[in-house]
Order: C-alpha cells, then sequence, then structure tokens
C-alpha cells in the first residue's frame, strides 16, 4: 500500500485548552460573523459561571484558557477572569480580540497586559483601510486593529493575525503577510469562513469558492515561508489545499471545550462537524477523512462537491 499523505501539524492550543464566550456583545459589525455579536444588545453571560467554570478544571490536565466573544476587552469581568486564571493555575491565556480598545484605551491596555494575557490573537482582515473598514462595517477599524497590535507589541507579547477569507479579501491575502511581517508577528492563522449568522445573511457577497482562492493561499504560504512566518489553515477541507496538509490545524493534538453561556461543549471542533460540517459522496473512502473535519454544510450546499477531489492510497 502506498502512505497516507502527512497528518497536520498546525498548534493553536494547549493538548487540553478551555475556552470561554466572555460576552455576546461587539463593537465590530463584521460581515462574516458567525455570532452575529453586533446584534446583541443585552449581555447574557454572567461572571458567575465563568468563573464556576474555570475552577471546575484541574489545572494540570486542563492547562490553558482561550477567551472570546463577541469583543471580550467590553465584558467589565475580563480583568477579574484572567486574574482568576492566573491564580488558579492555567499556564497559557489567549485572548481573542479586535484589538480596538487595547490601541484607543492605554489605561486599560496596560491593566489587561498585567493582568497575564499570553497570547493576543488578533482578527485582521484585510492590508488595507478600505478592505477591513468594509468587512468589519466600523470606520477606521484598520488603524484601531493597527494601534493595538502595536501596543501589544511594546509589551513584547505574541501575537497571532487570525484572518477569516472571503470575497473580500481572498486576493489580499499576501499582502496581509507582508503587513504582518512588517509589524514583526510570528503567526497567521488563515479561516474559512464559517457560513452562520451575519455571514449567512450576507452570503451573496462575500462567497468565495475553496478552488478560486486557493492560488492566492499558495503564493500566501511561501511568502510566508520565506519570512518565517508561521501559518496556520483552520477549516478548510484538506483536498482543497492538497499539498499544504503540514499546514492544516491538527485537532487530533488539540481539544477546545467551550463554555457559550451555560451550555458546554466539549469538544468543539467535533461539535462544528456534528452541526454546520458535513461529508460528501468525495469523503466516502477518502483516506484523509480520519483528520479532516468536512465540508460546512452551506459551502456544499450552494457550491456542489465537484472541486473536492479525495486521497486514494494506490497499491504499490
Amino acid at each position: 500500500m502506498g502512505e497516507v499523505v502527512s497528518k497536520a501539524s498546525g498548534i493553536l492550543y494547549h493538548p487540553l485548552t478551555i475556552s470561554v464566550h466572555m460576552t455576546d456583545l461587539c463593537n465590530s459589525k463584521c460581515k462574516f460573523c458567525s455570532e452575529a455579536s453586533h446584534e446583541h444588545t443585552y449581555d447574557f453571560v454572567r461572571e458567575k459561571d465563568i468563573i464556576k467554570f474555570l475552577q471546575s478544571h484541574n489545572t494540570s490536565e486542563w492547562t490553558a484558557l482561550n477567551i472570546h466573544g463577541g469583543e471580550p476587552t467590553l465584558s467589565a469581568s475580563l480583568l477579574k477572569v484572567v486574574r482568576c486564571a492566573r491564580n488558579l493555575g492555567y499556564s497559557r491565556i489567549i485572548l481573542q480580540t479586535n484589538a480596538h480598545r487595547i490601541g484607543t484605551d492605554k489605561t486599560f491596555a496596560i491593566a489587561l497586559n498585567e493582568s497575564g494575557i499570553d497570547l493576543y490573537n488578533i482578527g485582521f482582515h484585510g492590508s488595507k483601510r478600505e478592505i477591513m473598514d468594509k468587512l468589519t462595517g466600523v470606520h477606521g477599524s484598520f488603524d484601531k486593529a493597527l494601534r493595538g497590535i502595536r501596543t501589544i507589541s511594546g509589551f513584547r507579547k505574541p501575537i497571532r493575525i487570525t484572518v477569516v477569507i472571503c470575497a473580500h479579501n481572498y486576493k489580499d491575502i499576501s499582502a496581509i503577510v507582508l503587513l504582518v511581517a512588517k509589524e514583526e508577528i510570528a503567526h497567521i492563522n488563515i479561516s474559512a469562513m464559517q457560513t452562520g449568522g451575519s455571514a449567512m445573511r450576507n452570503i451573496e457577497s462575500l462567497f468565495v469558492s475553496y478552488s478560486k482562492a486557493r492560488p492566492y493561499l499558495e503564493e500566501a504560504v511561501c511568502i510566508a515561508k520565506s519570512l518565517g512566518i508561521k501559518v496556520t489553515f483552520e477549516g478548510f477541507p484538506y483536498c482543497v489545499l492538497k499539498g499544504m496538509e503540514n499546514y492544516q490545524v491538527d485537532w487530533k493534538a488539540q481539544r477546545l471545550k467551550v463554555l457559550y453561556r451555560k451550555i458546554i461543549i466539549d469538544d468543539f471542533n467535533k461539535f462544528l462537524t456534528q452541526t454546520i460540517r458535513m461529508y460528501g459522496p468525495p469523503c466516502e473512502n477518502c483516506e484523509q477523512r480520519v483528520v479532516c473535519s468536512g465540508v460546512y454544510s452551506e459551502y456544499a450546499n450552494r457550491n456542489g462537491w465537484s472541486e473536492f477531489d479525495p486521497y486514494v492510497v494506490k497499491e504499490v
């Protein structure tokens, strides 16, 4: 028998990481937001539920905490939660943020950093103002995020950039890599768009096929590699990025357990596969199905299965 293509080596989290939905609220209006966070006017997240969740895990096993939203920096409980997590022994704390408040409120930024953030994961979706401001629905978001990045760089803390790929920015991805390099950021995570929430309502203007985006993603990987920047791909089916398997996030090596308000999702990647992803005819005998998490259902319903080319192990 031949050999199956080597599995992904992309790492985003510790092997056992808990993740908390910090707030329903957001100060961006991203067209691709699967949460549609900016439409919320009331925050249903309770601080006591988050603290209880943190306390319920053995930090010798569940070593890391990921904080997401909404926009976590809008939560009045954020600093308390971070300090609590640090006191409980979580060895790595990741904050997912648009960095707007970090770039505009110096006092808050210093307090947040001193509370114990280890890695800032910043959503950054265009190399130019007109692209990013259009996608986020907020005038000045490009400049706010860039100021946030530079504030964090001044703290000498690591930054990971996450880019959600859609019709407005897939041709811009190499330019984003170059901007990342200029800002001395070591890791760019390129994410397929989840087709829910705001993304579903804006699908006509946002949709781009994986095959159409692929040449630009390949170019971006080559540039990033030449500049020593780490690249990971999140949410893309393996077969549409053949030859780039080693950049895929390795969900066999890491598990994300999520608290979403009062709901606990034991394994977030598996949850997505069970709820909003699917496998189709090309997946039935694909040798990479064991590591591939499938295709977003709305994507397959819209674009069909013709571009998905399964891995077949050949006899030798």
